[in-house]
């Protein structure tokens, strides 16, 4: 009968045990290396959408019809490792700064952004290179993807105007100019087309 009732306990309670603990450690080990592997090979960034809750948003056909501080659209670059930054129409602050004198991208214009190297605007495209891809979401328009064609650096305000040009992207990271007591600043800027 204590063997009747082992061999019970051995095949309705043990076995069962024992065989959800093997699968159970097979998930825990071995699923998480099978979806890293998966993944070899591509960007770890990931591109999030930005919760426009937090900005004045109008549908626009063109600059012109922007008022200051509007919400304009967004810009990142998945190599150089910075996602959807809020870019506003001529602002001044903790956001991307559409230049008022820009041009529409669909009407061939050229476009200039102004912004810090902060994670809350262009990150790490102080480390762009010839060739890197910046794209630029226009909220009532299209997506373009500009690639970094040329590099200046210490330049004024006035000076960045002057590269501005046609089907054109000018991406201008400032920095103080202590040179200037910190009155005026300089700005790194990377054409892209």
């Amino acid at each position: 009968m204590k063997s009747i009732v082992l061999s019970f306990i051995r095949r309705a309670v043990i076995v069962p045990v024992l065989i959800t603990a093997v699968v159970t450690a097979v998930i825990y080990f071995a699923l998480p290396k099978f979806l890293n592997d998966s993944d070899e090979g591509k960007s770890a960034y990931t591109v999030t959408s930005l919760d426009l809750s937090p900005y004045n948003v109008n549908q626009y056909d063109a600059f012109s019809e922007l008022e200051k501080n509007d919400f304009v659209g967004s810009v990142y670059s998945e190599k150089l490792g910075f996602g959807e930054s809020a870019v506003l129409f001529d602002c001044d602050g903790e956001h991307i700064s559409l230049d008022k004198d820009s041009a529409e991208p669909w009407n061939s214009g050229g476009v200039i952004l102004y912004g810090d190297d902060s994670s809350s605007q262009f990150g790490n495209l102080e480390n762009a290179e010839i060739g890197d891809e910046i794209t630029v979401k226009f909220y009532s328009n299209e997506e373009y993807t500009y690639t970094v064609t040329d590099i200046k650096a210490n330049l004024r305000y006035d000076e960045v105007k002057k590269y501005a040009a046609d089907n054109t992207l000018i991406a201008a990271i400032s920095y103080n100019d202590f040179s200037n007591l910190g009155e005026d600043y300089l700005y790194t800027i990377y054409i892209a087309e």
